[in-house]
C-alpha cells in the first residue's frame, strides 16, 4: 500500500485495526486512521533516524531516536496522535537508550546499552535506573522491553558474536534478572498470552534465529533457524501462526506450529521488511526499506472446512458447475504449505488470486465470484512446493 515517504521504516506499531504509525530514517513517521488505506506524514521536529516507536492508544505515543554517540537519545512525545510532537535529550549523554514502553500514562520504560532500564511513575517527567545485576551479560544492551500487564515484563538484547540475552521483572519493572542467554542477539520479543512468549534474533554468520517460553519466560528453548538475514521483530497472528521479516535478505520466516518448524517466502516486491504488528488474527502490518508498508491479507472467505490431515493432496471439481456469479473451491493439503490459488480466463490471463498464504495440513475451501466476468470458459490452479494442478469451471449467466 502507498506511504507518503521512500525512507526506510524501522518500526511500526498499530494500537487498533483503524489506528497506525511507522518511523525510520530521517525522522520519518507516517500515520494512518484507516487501516493503511491511506497514509500521511507527520511532523517530528528531527531530521535523523527514528529507531523505536510505541503508542500506547491512538493519543499517546513515544519515539526513541540517535543522531551520535554521547549527544543523549531524542525522545519525542506525542499527547494528539502525532499532529504534534515535541522532542527533548535525555540529560544524561552517556546513556544510550534503544526502546520504550509504557504501560499506562505514568508508568513507562526506557531500556538500552549497559544494561541500561528506566523507569518513570510521573508520565516522564522523572526517571530512576532499575537493577540489572552485575555479572557481565547483565550489562549487555537491551534491544526490546515489553510488559503482559503492570507487574510482570521482559526485556531482550545482546551483541552480535557475543550473547543474547532475555530479561525478567516480576516487580513493576524495579529489579531485572536474566532468565536465558543465547548465542545471538535477540531483538524483538512479545506475549502471546501470560505463559507462551516469542523472541527472535540471529546475526550475519549464522543467519535467523527463535527462542520460546512456555512457562511465563522462566524457562527457554532456543533454536538457530539458519534462514539467511536477522529476525528483526516476530509478530503472532495467533496462538500458532507465527511472522518474523529478515530484513536485508528480503524474506518472511514463518511457523504454523508455534515455532515447532518455519519455512520461508519472499516480501511482497522484495523489500526488505524490518517489523511487523498483529492485532488480531485478522489484521497484520510490516514496514521496511524505501517507504515499503504491507498488510496482512487475512484471508476472508477461506475457510477450513475439516482440521483432521488428509492423506494426500488434491484439487476438487468446483460446486455448482456450471455456476451463475458464485462457486466454492475446495482443496486438501497432507501437509503445511505455502499455497497459491489462481483463476484465469480461456486465453490464459490471470482473473484473480483468490489466495497466497501458508495453510496447516487440513482441507479447505474458497468462494469465487464472477459477478464481474462474462460467461466463459476459466480455469483455477493451485501451485504449492509439493502440488500443482488445475480444473475447468464453467460461469453460466
Amino acid at each position: 500500500m502507498p506511504a507518503p515517504t521512500f525512507a526506510t521504516l524501522n518500526r511500526c506499531i498499530f494500537t487498533d485495526t483503524l489506528n497506525g504509525w511507522a518511523a525510520g530514517d530521517s525522522g520519518t513517521i507516517i500515520h494512518t486512521s484507516n487501516g493503511g488505506s491511506n497514509w500521511v506524514k507527520q511532523v517530528s521536529t528531527i531530521d535523523f533516524s527514528i529507531s523505536e516507536i510505541f503508542f500506547l492508544n491512538p493519543r499517546l505515543g513515544w519515539c526513541i531516536a540517535n543522531d551520535f554517540f554521547f549527544a543523549g537519545t531524542m525522545i519525542l512525545r506525542t499527547t494528539d496522535g502525532g499532529n504534534n510532537w515535541s522532542g527533548s535529550r535525555y540529560p544524561d549523554t552517556t546513556y544510550i537508550i534503544n526502546t520504550v514502553f509504557f504501560v499506562d500514562s505514568l508508568n513507562g520504560y526506557l531500556a538500552g546499552y549497559n544494561g541500561l532500564v528506566l523507569k518513570t511513575s510521573d508520565a516522564g517527567n522523572s526517571w530512576v535506573r532499575a537493577v540489572t545485576g552485575q555479572n557481565y551479560f547483565s550489562n549487555l544492551p537491551f534491544r526490546k522491553i515489553t510488559f503482559f500487564n503492570s507487574q510482570y515484563g521482559l526485556g531482550c538484547g545482546g551483541i552480535m558474536d557475543v550473547a543474547g540475552i532475555v530479561w525478567r521483572t516480576t516487580d513493576y519493572g524495579f529489579t531485572w534478572n536474566i532468565t536465558d542467554t543465547t548465542y545471538e542477539p535477540l531483538w524483538d520479543i512479545i506475549f502471546s498470552d501470560i505463559n507462551k512468549v516469542y523472541s527472535c534474533g540471529g546475526d550475519f554468520e549464522f543467519g535467523s534465529s527463535f527462542s520460546r517460553s512456555r512457562d511465563n519466560g522462566n524457562t527457554w528453548v532456543n533454536r538457530t533457524i539458519g534462514f539467511f538475514g536477522v529476525a528483526n521483530s516476530v509478530g503472532v497472528r495467533n496462538g500458532n501462526e507465527l511472522w518474523a521479516p529478515l530484513g536485508f535478505s528480503r524474506l518472511w520466516m514463518y511457523s504454523l506450529d508455534s515455532g515447532t518448524t518455519w519455512n520461508s517466502t519472499p516480501t511482497n516486491d522484495t523489500s526488505g521488511i524490518f517489523d511487523v504488528r498483529f492485532v488480531d488474527s485478522d489484521h497484520g502490518w510490516a514496514c521496511g526499506e524505501n517507504g515499503s508498508v504491507l498488510k496482512y491479507n487475512s484471508l476472508l472467505g477461506v475457510r477450513n472446512i475439516r482440521e483432521k490431515v488428509p492423506a494426500s493432496f488434491e484439487l476438487y471439481q468446483n460446486y455448482p458447475n456450471p455456476f451463475n456469479s458464485s462457486t466454492v473451491i475446495k482443496f486438501s493439503l497432507s501437509q503445511s504449505e505455502h499455497v497459491k490459488i489462481s483463476v484465469y480466463d480461456i486465453l490464459g490471463n490471470l482473473v484473480s488470486v483468490l489466495l497466497d498464504s501458508p495453510l496447516k495440513g487440513g482441507m479447505y475451501s474458497v468462494n469465487f465470484n464472477g459477478d464481474n466476468l462474462a460467461s466463459g470458459i476459466y480455469f483455477y490452479s493451485i501451485n504449492s512446493p509439493g502440488f500443482s494442478f488445475s480444473r475447468k469451471m464453467i460461469l453460466l449467466k
